[in-house]
């Protein structure tokens, strides 16, 4: 009984610690949209590093150049993983990943059939969520990014994203592309421990692989099938 007591207040300690460490609404570190009829045209997301952890032209003090790790994970409709990974990036850079088309897909390594499957099976959709965390070697230009399921617990803001979606549209162009910026969401210290316990089970459980990094100083359209 002891030992599940000190197990329980040092879970609430560690997501008390992240709720700390959020950002104002502004710009906050877990940010999510959808993809859609995957089977009409390949989805892509677009994102920019805005810099805010960069002031006045100088590194915010604890994160050296300003670089942040921006986590991938790719949900299919009924909740299962179906991708994760992570990608530097850079103040000020553009990167970018596609669904499933040309090199960095996201589900290029989506080698759990379940997850798959049931993106198929839900016209071709999934919910993409992203969390921004602060880089392994944050006073170094030596910059690098853990795995998505031990992404680094200081969180950092400064992630923007923005991702394509496929609609049905009328005989005449029935094919429509929209594109929309991630919605912020709320954030707690179990959202942080679901996306990375889903990843590791993923990864050393299941696939075997994370998806590829991003494809860096790229800025993607979304193509048709």
């Amino acid at each position: 009984m002891i030992h599940k007591v000190l197990c329980s207040l040092a879970a609430l300690a560690m997501a008390a610690a992240l709720f700390a460490q959020q950002p104002t609404p502004n710009d906050w570190v877990l940010q999510v949209n959808y993809v859609s009829r995957l089977d009409i045209g390949d989805a892509v997301i677009n994102i920019v590093n805005d810099g805010a952890q960069i002031a006045d032209g100088i590194a915010v003090p604890g994160n050296g150049v300003g670089d942040i790790c921006v986590n991938a994970y790719v949900y299919s409709p009924d909740q299962q993983l179906a991708a994760c990974c992570t990608c530097l990036t850079t103040p000020n850079e553009l990167v970018s990943w596609s669904l499933l088309l040309g090199p960095n897909a996201l589900l290029a390594n989506a080698t759990n059939s379940n997850a798959f499957n049931q993106i198929k099976a839900g016209n071709w959709s999934a919910v993409i969520k992203l969390l921004a965390s602060v880089p392994n070697n944050p006073n170094t230009p030596n910059d690098s990014c853990p795995t998505a399921d031990l992404a680094n617990t200081n969180l950092s803001a400064g992630i923007l994203a923005w991702s394509t979606h496929w609609h049905v549209g009328p005989a005449t162009n029935p094919a429509l592309v929209t594109e929309t910026r991630f919605e912020p969401s709320s954030f707690t210290g179990g959202e942080y421990n679901r996306l990375t316990s889903d990843c590791a089970i993923l990864v050393h459980q299941l696939s075997g692989q994370y998806c590829p990094g991003c494809r860096k100083s790229s800025g993607l359209a979304a193509p048709s099938l």
